[in-house]
């Protein structure tokens, strides 16, 4: 069963290729100096790169997972329009996952997980706290009502989390984790691709948006003038 695994919720997008629960190619494409969002442009060509390295076809693949963030805006939406689009055509099954799923994967204790959400706020998820957004002051208030949880923060020695705090888990390969849950949990391995297909439409995948997009409209100078 070969599984092609993405994530373009951050300015590095990462891949993964498995097969039967190994990860059998990886890759992470760093974003060009001074623009972000360039990785997201080379997803595909490095789909493809990775997939010829290992003489698979697209019509090799039994599954594509993604990761739906948070993260990114546009991160998120190319990253789950592609992932919808190469599912629809290859008539595929589409999985999702989203980071705290890969976080929660790699830690045994009660936790608690704050992402840095940008201006001021926090992603923040934890075991019944479901993903959401806050401010600094709402986020101080949930660690105070929660403090059975190892808080783990992208920032540990901010003054916000408890002395309980730990920094973020590692992960190397985002892509490589959202491969290695899917095989460990989603009991795929015998299945075959309608029955995967079936299980897990493409339509159901939604980007995690904890946020709408920042957008700041410039004046028109020819209308400033007038005006």
């Amino acid at each position: 069963m070969k599984l092609l695994a993405f994530d373009t919720s951050c300015a590095t997008v990462s891949l993964a290729l498995a097969e039967d629960g190994a990860i059998k190619a990886q890759k992470l494409i760093a974003p060009g100096e001074g623009n972000r969002q360039e990785s997201i442009t080379l997803l595909i060509p490095g789909v493809e790169e990775l997939t010829k390295s290992l003489g698979w076809q697209p019509k090799d693949l039994d599954l594509v997972v993604v990761g739906v963030g948070p993260g990114s805006f546009t991160g998120l939406r190319i990253g789950v329009v592609t992932a919808r689009s190469m599912a629809q055509a290859l008539e595929i099954g589409l999985f999702s996952l989203s980071t705290f799923d890969c976080l929660e994967s790699l830690i045994d204790e009660p936790s608690g997980f704050i992402l840095d959400g940008g201006r001021g706020h926090y992603f923040v998820s934890a075991k019944e706290i479901e993903p959401c957004v806050m401010s600094e002051t709402q986020l101080s208030e949930t660690i105070l009502e929660n403090e059975n949880l190892i808080w783990h923060h992208f920032k540990s020695d901010n003054a916000i989390t408890n002395s309980r705090a730990k920094p973020l888990p590692e992960i190397e390969n985002m892509a490589a984790c959202l491969a290695s849950i899917a095989f460990k949990n989603l009991e795929i391995q015998n299945k075959t691709r309608l029955e995967l297909k079936t299980q897990f439409p493409y339509k159901s995948v939604r980007p995690l948006y904890l946020r709408e997009a920042s957008v700041t409209l410039k004046k028109n100078p020819a209308h400033a003038r007038k005006n």
